[in-house]
């Protein structure tokens, strides 16, 4: 029974993941879709995944069998796959500092946290500011 239900929580969660890489280039959302892609962390995959983990591992401790033992290390690597491709993945590209201490900072256009643009030249002068740069979501 633990390795039906790991089972199925791991395709589950799969079967989510699919259903929004396939329709999301379509515009149509699928339950979880906002949290995968738009969270911090893909909790509505990731939580699954490890259940399934936890369950298939303990239903492996319980009853030792080449099957069970099997379906734990195909979870687990599923798992870090899924870990991999939304940390791994989403680091940001090598760059180097543009701007030194006391240097003019650069002029730009971006929107703010409303989606109205600001956009300042590059030597523009300005009141003392401190800028955040925000990485993005998923």
């Amino acid at each position: 029974m633990l390795i039906l239900s790991s089972l199925l929580l791991v395709s589950g969660a799969i079967a989510v993941f699919a259903l929004n890489v396939i329709l999301s280039d379509q515009g149509r959302l699928v339950v979880g879709y906002q949290d995968m892609v738009r969270g911090g962390v893909p909790y509505v995959l990731l939580v699954p995944l490890t259940l399934g983990l936890a369950l298939s591992l303990f239903g492996f401790v319980r009853r030792r069998s080449r099957f069970r033992g099997a379906v734990a290390v195909l979870e687990g690597a599923i798992l870090a796959f899924f870990v991999f491709l939304f940390t791994g993945m989403t680091a940001l590209p090598d760059h180097r500092l543009t701007v030194a201490v006391g240097d003019a900072f650069p002029g730009y256009s971006l929107p703010d946290q409303n989606g109205v643009i600001r956009a300042v030249a590059a030597h523009e002068r300005r009141a003392p500011a401190i800028y955040i740069f925000y990485r993005g979501d998923w």
